[in-house]
């Protein structure tokens, strides 16, 4: 009778200790690495089941509600601005163009940059730098002894600020005005160019360089806004229309990048509607496998069993 006490004592501590082996097995810690594969083949199913709604057709139907209904679709297009002849004429087939970006963009900036030449001539780089040089060489003449000078001195506030009178001398670190000595280190590089020949040079180029590039800058300006002109007749006239996935297209846009061939369209959005559906089902999916997306103390949502959320919240 012992014998068997004993027996039995042994084969309750060996179930016993399986038990809490299964449990361990089965518990909050080791769930993670079937999950990634539950997910990673969920995925997959996914991917086939959009691809097998979101056809071609269905981009068609759906860009064509769309646009008759004026409606916006976030994340997917502005499609209030358009017109449902400018995607597509019969109703059944989208537009095409009469030639493609890169040919339809070259045609556009051509005629804007004559249209630039012949409106604001462009002064060739040499004249124009010898221009500027000059203006420079007026602007900061040096003084000679003897001038009368006028300038106000670094900070510029309050008494004294103002410098006026007969240069009389220049040394290394002053100028005597008058009887005024004024300390170098008190004048501003704009100031000092007119009393010593180094920041002379420097200031003279520095203004050549920036007024170059300010006038170039105008320029630019000027251009953008004949673009804004010339553009839009061009791109609309080959079928182009405006770019609407992105923010900023329009039918006044300067920018290539701002028009997009309806077929072009039609792919960017079956893009974003397979992004979403994926999405979709793979939400469906996972939570047809008993998943839940949330945080399960690891700091971040994730998917977790449901199983292990009820252990969790015992």
């Amino acid at each position: 009778m012992a014998k068997i006490l004993v027996v039995l004592l042994v084969i309750g501590a060996i179930i016993m200790v399986s038990m809490h082996i299964m449990d361990s097995g089965s518990g909050t810690s080791d769930w993670r690495p079937r999950r990634d594969r539950v997910m990673r083949a969920e995925q997959e199913r996914a991917q086939v089941d959009a691809q097998r709604e979101i056809t071609a057709a269905h981009v068609f139907q759906f860009v064509s509600r769309a646009i008759a209904d004026g409606r916006d679709v976030t994340d997917v297009g502005r499609f209030s601005l358009l017109q449902p002849e400018q995607w597509s004429q019969d109703g059944v087939t989208i537009n095409d163009t009469s030639c493609d970006l890169e040919e339809c963009s070259d045609l556009a900036e051509i005629r804007s940059q004559a249209i630039l030449q012949e409106r604001f001539p462009a002064e060739p780089a040499e004249a124009m730098t010898a221009r500027l040089a000059l203006e420079a060489e007026r602007q900061y003449a040096m003084y000679k002894i003897g001038d009368r000078v006028n300038f106000v001195i670094r900070g510029g506030i309050g008494p004294g600020s103002t410098v006026e009178g007969m240069l009389i001398d220049v040394t290394e670190e002053r100028v005597r005005v008058g009887s005024r000595l004024i300390n170098r280190i008190d004048m501003d590089d704009e100031t000092q160019a007119r009393f010593y020949t180094d920041v002379n040079e420097r200031v003279k180029k520095n203004v050549v360089i920036m007024q170059s590039a300010r006038e170039q800058a105008i320029r630019a300006n000027r251009l953008d806004e004949i673009r804004c002109e010339v553009y839009p007749p061009v791109f609309t006239a080959a079928g182009f229309i405006p770019d609407v996935t992105t923010a900023n297209s329009d039918w006044h846009s300067g920018r290539a990048d701002a028009w997009i061939a309806p077929k072009a369209l039609a792919e960017k959005v079956q893009a974003a509607l397979l992004t979403e559906a994926s999405w979709r089902y793979f939400r469906e999916n996972m939570a047809g496998r008993g998943y839940v997306f949330t945080n399960a103390g690891a700091g971040v949502q994730e998917w977790v069993p449901e199983r292990v959320l009820r252990k969790l919240s015992r």
